[in-house]
């Protein structure tokens, strides 16, 4: 009975950090639109990385697993989740910067359509009809968010468009390196370490005059309240929520930042949405919400036969 109680507590406090995350995911596009606009993006997103990655070395430091995190045994694949991880991050700060708040929101969103056919090309997982038609709904919801109804395709929304596939290939070999090297924090620290110093190099190598933009007081405590809020809180949320959770619960919550971001944007940014971004609201997270619903079933489903498995 004690153990019941407590699990359904700690479920229970899954949820409410699940929803929390959502929240400041939700907020993490119209921020990064925001701050964006301040100074180079592509400088803004690099030491955002490398100033949220402090409290992850923090904490590799007291499990005594620093050391592990530039060990040649497992360099290889920490610098492969980084190097995609930076690509990703530097096709979404610079989409940001030109284009809306509103459209970085809904377009960022699209990653359960890569996280589909990545399953497919790299884990052998067959698409379902179902999945397939509610990626596709997404996709054209993206189509219309991006197009405007005028011919003239922002640059800046095709480069967030495919900024969450590198993210998705991440997670797959992010996944597959825990087999080896066991504590998924050093994988989730060199993200953030290795992959804010290639996009500040970047950054750098494209704008050295950008530099002296750290000097400034504003800038400094911008990127502070990003990378701690939008990076690592984000992150042990997410982290934690999923150690309590299975993961097609926590999926369910997913269309809440779609939501997040759109009114987000509206209120912060005070933008105004147009009639294409509305459609594009209602296509995307309609196609979320679907592929959520495909997953819990799918969970219900592995859930019963488990049982019958226990009870035989």
């Amino acid at each position: 009975m004690y153990t019941k109680v407590k699990s359904i507590k700690s479920e229970n406090l899954g949820y409410l950090l699940a929803v929390t995350d959502m929240l400041v995911y939700g907020l993490y596009p119209v921020y990064a639109n925001k701050f964006s606009n301040t100074m180079n993006p592509l400088l803004f997103g690099g030491a955002a990385l490398l100033i949220g990655s402090l409290p992850f070395l923090f904490i590799l430091k007291i499990q005594r697993d620093l050391i592990k995190l530039f060990s040649a045994k497992f360099i290889k694949p920490l610098l492969l989740i980084a190097i995609l991880t930076a690509i990703g991050t530097l096709l979404f700060f610079a989409g940001t910067r030109l284009t809306s708040g509103i459209n970085s929101g809904l377009l960022i969103q699209i990653e359960p359509v890569y996280s589909v056919f990545v399953a497919s090309i790299f884990l052998k997982e067959i698409i379902k009809k179902e999945q397939l038609a509610s990626t596709l709904l997404m996709v054209i919801g993206a189509g219309i968010v991006v197009y405007r109804g005028f011919p003239g395709i922002n640059v800046g929304d095709l480069l967030i468009v495919l900024s969450p596939f590198f993210f998705q290939i991440s997670h797959i070999i992010f996944k597959k390196s825990l087999i080896k090297i066991k504590n998924p924090n050093i994988a989730t620290t060199a993200r953030l370490f290795y992959g804010g110093i290639i996009v500040t190099m970047v950054a750098l190598l494209f704008d050295p005059g950008s530099l002296g933009q750290l000097s400034l007081k504003t800038n400094l405590v911008n990127i502070l309240l990003f990378a701690f809020i939008f990076r690592a809180l984000d992150l042990g949320l997410w982290t934690q929520a999923l150690a309590r959770l299975p993961l097609a619960k926590i999926s369910a919550i997913l269309p809440l930042s779609a939501a997040v971001s759109f009114t987000g944007s509206v209120l912060i940014l005070g933008e105004k949405p147009t009639m294409y971004q509305y459609i594009g609201l209602l296509l995307i997270g309609g196609g979320m919400l679907w592929l959520t619903l495909q997953h819990l079933r799918g969970s219900k489903v592995d859930n019963l036969i488990q049982s019958a498995g226990e009870l035989s």
